[in-house]
C-alpha cells in the first residue's frame, strides 16, 4: 500500500468503490499526530502538557470502546511530548499507550525503541511519519483479521480528535495563520472519519460518536479550500486518487467566533472520549 504525507496531499476515496478495510487504511495515511505536533512546535509555541489526557487515566478505561479511542489519544500525546523532547512525559504516555494496546492484544506491533530513535533525528521527520503510519496499519490489519475493524476505526478517531483538540486549543491561545489553515483543512479528514464510523450502525456507541462528529463536519462545511493555482491537481496512483496541493494553498479566513465554536465542539467530543 502506498504511503502519503499529510502535509502535501489528501486521499479521496468512495466507500462504494473500496472495501471497508481499504478505507480505514487510507484514513490512517492522512491522520498524523506527529506531523501536527511538529507544526505546533514550529510556530514557536511552548510545550504544554496541561492540555493532554493524564497517563494515569488509562487505568479507568475498561471497555474495548474506551481502550481503542484512548490508544489513539495517548498516541497523540506521546507524539507531542516526543517531538518536544519531553522524554519523561513521552515515557509516561508510552506506558499508557502500551497498556491500551496490551488490553486490545495489539502491543506486539509497537516498536517504541525505533520510534524514539527516529524522533531524535529532527532532520528527517518523514521516516518517523512512515514508522508511525506503518505501526497503525499493522494494528489495523491485526484487528481487521480478528473481525474487529470497529476498533481500528476508533483508534484512528481517538488520535484525530486529540490532535484536532490540541491544534484548536493552541490556535486559540497563539495567533497563527499556519494553525488556522491546518484547522480548516481538517474538514477533509473529518468527512472521511464520519464516513468510516457510519459503517457501524449496529454499534450504538460508535453511532453516537459519529453523530457528534457529523455535527462538527456540517459546521465546517462552510469553509472552502482553494489552491494557489486556482484549481485542484488530481493524480491517480494505482487504486488511490490523490489531490495534491500546498496544504490549503491560500491563507484561510477563520474568524475568532468560528475558531471558538469549532474548539468548543471538539472539546465536547474529546471530553466524552477521555472521561
Amino acid at each position: 500500500m502506498k504511503k502519503t504525507i499529510f502535509s502535501c496531499l489528501f486521499l479521496v476515496i468512495s466507500f462504494t468503490a473500496y472495501a471497508q478495510e481499504e478505507l480505514l487504511k487510507s484514513v490512517i495515511d492522512i491522520v498524523s499526530p506527529i506531523e501536527a505536533a511538529d507544526l505546533i512546535k514550529k510556530q514557536g509555541i511552548k510545550y504544554d502538557n496541561t492540555f493532554l489526557n493524564k497517563p494515569e487515566n488509562s487505568k479507568k478505561y475498561l471497555t474495548e470502546y474506551k481502550q481503542a479511542l484512548n490508544l489513539g489519544v495517548f498516541s497523540t500525546a506521546m507524539g507531542y511530548a516526543t517531538i518536544n523532547d519531553q522524554s519523561k512525559d513521552a515515557l509516561a504516555y508510552l506506558g499508557a499507550l502500551k497498556g491500551m494496546a496490551t488490553a486490545l492484544k495489539v502491543d506486539k506491533h509497537i516498536n517504541m525503541g525505533r520510534i524514539f530513535t527516529l524522533a531524535s533525528n529532527k532532520k528527517d521527520l518523514n521516516k518517523l511519519l512512515d514508522e508511525t503510519t506503518s505501526t497503525f496499519e499493522n494494528i489495523s490489519d491485526d484487528l481487521n483479521a480478528k473481525k474487529k475493524s470497529n476498533l481500528s476505526a476508533l483508534i484512528i478517531t481517538g488520535g484525530w480528535v486529540e490532535t484536532f483538540y490540541l491544534t484548536t486549543q493552541m490556535a486559540q491561545k497563539n495567533k497563527s495563520q499556519e494553525l488556522n489553515n491546518r484547522i480548516v483543512e481538517q474538514k477533509l479528514v473529518l468527512t472521511k472519519i464520519v464516513e468510516v464510523l457510519g459503517n457501524y450502525k449496529t454499534d450504538k456507541q460508535i453511532t453516537q460518536l459519529g453523530g457528534e462528529l457529523a455535527k462538527l463536519d456540517k459546521y465546517m462545511s462552510k469553509f472552502k479550500i482553494e489552491h494557489k493555482d486556482g484549481e485542484q491537481k488530481v493524480e491517480e496512483k494505482g487504486d488511490i486518487m490523490e489531490i495534491k496541493g500546498s496544504n490549503v494553498g491560500k491563507d484561510v479566513e477563520l474568524s475568532t467566533a468560528d475558531l471558538s465554536e469549532i474548539s468548543k465542539m471538539v472539546a465536547g467530543i474529546r471530553a466524552s472520549i477521555v472521561q
